[in-house]
């Protein structure tokens, strides 16, 4: 594999350069000492005041299809990447450190548009992976340390992930890919590039669709992931309007977290116990009756709340010992739509502008059948015993969109490189914990979106009001030192409203009534680089 990595370096690193160019370069290497087939990572330096690694559309081919646009920068120095299976497709165990920082500490944009902190119930943005289907992505750069002070976040405090999309083909054509694998693995993507169109001004586009299914490893329960993207780019002026549109829905069945005791005790295989509902039942009745899960009073079953099944027991089935060992099942399912619109130019052969404006809408659930919340315990009869369940479903619910605009000019003014930009975004963000009721016939479906819930534990709406500008200078004093400096300033507003909490409305001017704005912001925040 070649792999180029873009980097600004040390004085140290441009010593030891100068030296080693003075003694050694490719044309003092004879032809046939070198060996082709062998991997090669290739260091430049290309006058980047920050370090900045890439990986190009040809490094991200040698990818499997369907490989998490995460996974693929585990190859570069300095990042740390796990995941529960080969493709990173469980989202939520996919997680990356890069010089020990967290994921949540870094910036991701992608073509400009952020998608906030990359976390699992991220409330400000989306995962990458739902963003754009991977084979659509064109290159990906990643700044360790401090990222531009052009890049779209408020989380930025270790560097940013930056993708870039692969633009439409200038030709008419298409192409057609099919990956199958083991555990039930299948992967299809298609795309259609229209190439350029004379009588619509030399305007391009394309379509593409990906559908991606696989079983987990252990237990019972798909990962499935099916996205539409579509790009344009038209000539407008001196510059290029382009668009991008991205569908994703995501549904996937988690796997049981298991602790170190855990392992010892059941096994390196053990997994939630689906598709067995008589035994979840089961379990859920015997941790009400012996008192664990604390849903009822054992000593008197029938009285307010009832306990599910008294006949049931108190005795854990082999090998569990207790209810937390395995649940029946959980999941995570999104729903995203996310589009942009960009207009960039050369006003001049000095001066250059770039404008981006953005939408993005998402639907989630987090989803988890707990043994320790029953309708019971709001009102369900002792008569309904028969077909009420003692598992129920608890969500963790997000609704969000978010809308945003930023845009920047350059000036390349003899030896220097003036920039400077803004980024403005607006997020309507709302988040529910709430129950729902489970027969004991049948649980419900666990990749499809619960509704009519018995019991609202909280929720809350959220409004976030992100402003943020920068300017900055980028001096190449001589060919072999450039300077760069300036300043960003960031200005976050959260308003936030509670709904309910504690299964109930909150008392005005308690602690529990959380209603307010918190503003975050600093006016200064300088940056200097210098390679």
């Amino acid at each position: 594999m070649k792999m180029k990595l873009l980097m600004g370096a040390a004085l140290a690193a441009l010593s030891a350069g100068a030296s080693w160019a003075q003694t050694s370069g490719p044309a003092d290497i004879p032809a046939e000492t070198v060996d082709t087939n062998r991997d090669v990572v290739v260091i430049i330096g290309q006058g980047e005041t920050r370090q900045v690694q890439t990986l190009t559309e040809t490094d991200l081919k040698l990818e499997a299809a369907g490989t998490s646009p995460i996974k693929l920068i585990e190859s570069l120095p300095g990042v740390n990447y796990t995941a529960a299976d080969p493709f990173g497709a469980y989202e939520w165990a996919v997680n990356i450190n890069i010089r020990g920082f967290q994921k949540d500490q870094l910036g991701y944009t992608l073509d400009r548009v952020p998608l906030g902190d990359m976390s699992y119930g991220n409330y400000n943005g989306l995962h990458i992976s739902r963003a754009i289907i991977s084979e659509n992505i064109g290159q990906v750069e990643l700044a360790q340390g401090a990222a531009s002070l052009a890049t779209a976040s408020t989380s930025n405090l270790g560097g940013a992930l930056t993708f870039r999309s692969r633009g439409p083909s200038d030709d008419f054509g298409g192409t057609v890919a099919f990956t199958g694998g083991s555990e039930n693995m299948s992967r299809g993507y298609a795309r259609l590039d229209s190439g350029a169109i004379d009588a619509l001004f030399g305007a391009k586009g394309y379509v593409s669709y990906a559908k991606q299914q696989q079983d987990k490893w252990k237990g019972d329960g798909p990962q499935k992931l099916e996205q539409v993207n579509a790009g344009f780019e038209v000539p407008v002026g001196p510059g290029v309007l382009s668009g991008f549109y991205d569908w994703s829905k995501r549904r996937e069945t988690d796997y049981q977290d298991l602790s170190l005791e855990m392992l010892g005790r059941l096994g390196y295989n053990w997994d939630n116990i689906k598709p067995n509902w008589a035994l979840a039942n089961q379990l859920g009745d015997i941790g009400a009756n012996n008192g664990y899960t604390g849903v009822c009073n054992p000593l008197a079953p029938n009285a307010f709340p009832a306990c599910p099944n008294p006949s049931a027991g108190t005795a854990w089935p082999a090998p569990f010992a207790n209810a937390d060992d395995a649940y029946y099942d959980a999941a995570g399912l999104r729903d995203d739509q996310l589009a942009r619109i960009s207009y960039d130019a050369d006003l001049t052969d000095s001066i250059s502008i770039s404008a981006t404006a953005y939408i993005h809408e998402n639907e989630g659930q987090g989803i988890w059948f707990t043994p320790y919340v029953t309708p019971f315990q709001f009102g369900a009869p002792v008569s309904d015993r028969a077909n009420i369940s003692s598992v129920s479903v608890r969500t963790t619910e997000y609704d969000m969109n978010r809308s945003g605009a930023l845009g920047s000019a350059k000036w390349m003014l003899g030896d220097h490189t003036i920039e400077g930009g803004f980024w403005y975004e607006y997020n309507d963000f709302n988040q529910d914990r709430r129950f729902y009721a489970n027969t004991r016939q049948a649980p419900r479906p666990s990749l499809e979106f619960m509704r009519n819930a018995f019991a609202t534990q909280w929720s809350y709406a959220y409004d976030f009001e992100t402003t943020m500008f920068y300017v900055q200078d980028t001096w190449n004093i001589t060919d072999a030192l450039t300077v760069s400096g300036g300043f960003k300033s960031v200005s976050v507003d959260m308003t936030v409203d509670t709904n309910v909490i504690g299964f109930t409305a909150p008392v005005a001017g308690s602690n529990s009534d959380l209603n307010g704005t918190i503003t975050s912001e600093d006016n200064f925040l300088p940056q200097v680089g210098f390679t």
